[in-house]
């Protein structure tokens, strides 16, 4: 079972992949179902008690949007080199790294990452 996934169904937390294709699913000896895409990436889990998330990725295989069958969203943005820079929740939380992961303000992101 996937990292991504045991933490979904025991701590409630689920993405959404769109335009990827379905290689595989597997369904877990508690009833949980997980869907990964032709790259190995989970894109698509089911708890066994209904709950769901969905993942998506970008073109080097970063985790950049998550949303959660409760409604809850998550989004990451990366750098060139593929470093998170930037990390927002749907409930209106932000956090911002420099290239290091170095957790930075927003005015000190915006000086480093004028495009942005």
């Amino acid at each position: 079972m996937s990292p991504i996934f045991y933490d979904m169904c025991y701590t409630g937390f689920t993405s959404q992949q769109e335009e990827s294709t379905v290689s595989r699913t597997e369904i877990s000896d508690n009833g949980t179902e997980s869907t990964y895409d032709d790259n190995g990436k989970l894109i698509h889990a089911r708890c066994f008690d209904g709950f769901e998330a969905w993942f998506d990725y970008d073109f080097h295989g970063k985790l950049i949007h998550r949303k959660y069958s409760d409604g809850f969203e998550i989004w990451n943005e990366y750098d060139e080199k593929g470093n998170r820079i930037h990390f927002r929740d749907s409930y209106g939380y932000e956090r911002w790294y420099d290239s290091n992961g170095k957790k930075i303000s927003k005015e000190e992101f915006a000086k480093l990452f004028p495009s942005n």
